[in-house]
């Protein structure tokens, strides 16, 4: 067997070695009441709360809410606003747990509430929020560039539903990222390809995730 042909052979069990290593895909389960979506600042965690939030209108299922909560950079409470006026969608300012507990206990059969809330404190604010809320699931929201420290931080700030990742359209290292999720087990849900709030989330798997390593190049 030549070299030419020997790479693309090699490529394939190093892609089948990386898949094994990396967690399941899951779906977010809409059987649970509240889902917190936490992220840095930049993330694109907005944005990803409202795609979630156009999606489930569309599906005319029974409204969800939508909740900016503790946002306390003056910039995402801006954005939100601005977001809220130009798309038609309420989206709720809260900063106490009390309120948040209130508005899911008033959720029509079928409906969740999405919260948006920032990733400043939120080691603190988990332990709260489990607690106090009846159901709820927490999902991070993780940009690819984002720098490898704060990415492993955050992966061990607690147990993750699942990891939603934003700009997947961008030509940026993924090894980082896989390397964090094959020690953290966290899985993966959803993916962002586009900022644009009209670009629709899409299902993620640990198989995507490695085809756009693009291994057979990276060994030539």
């Amino acid at each position: 067997m030549s070299e030419k042909d020997a790479t693309p052979n090699f490529a394939s069990k190093v892609s089948k070695v990386l898949e094994e290593a990396l967690p399941e895909s899951t779906e977010i389960d809409l059987s649970i009441k509240t889902h917190v979506l936490c992220g840095n600042y930049g993330s694109g965690k907005t944005t990803v709360a409202l795609k979630i939030m156009l999606k489930l209108m569309s599906l005319n299922q029974a409204a969800p809410i939508l909740v900016s909560y503790k946002q306390d950079h003056s910039a995402s409470r801006s954005l939100v606003k601005e977001l809220s006026k130009e798309l038609d969608v309420p989206i709720f300012e809260i900063d106490d747990v009390s309120t948040l507990k209130k508005v899911e206990e008033q959720l029509a059969d079928g409906s969740v509430m999405i919260v948006d809330t920032s990733a400043g404190n939120i080691k603190g604010e988990i332990p709260k929020l489990e607690k106090e809320l009846l159901s709820v699931n927490f999902h991070l929201v993780n940009a690819l560039d984002s720098f490898f420290a704060a990415q492993e931080h955050f992966l061990n700030v607690t147990t993750w539903s699942s990891i939603i990742l934003t700009r997947l359209e961008m030509n940026t290292n993924r090894w980082p990222l896989i390397h964090s999720l094959a020690n953290t087990r966290v899985p993966l849900s959803l993916g962002s390809i586009s900022p644009d709030l009209k670009s629709q989330l899409v299902s993620l798997t640990k198989e995507d995730l490695v085809n756009q390593l693009n291994l057979t190049d990276c060994i030539e």
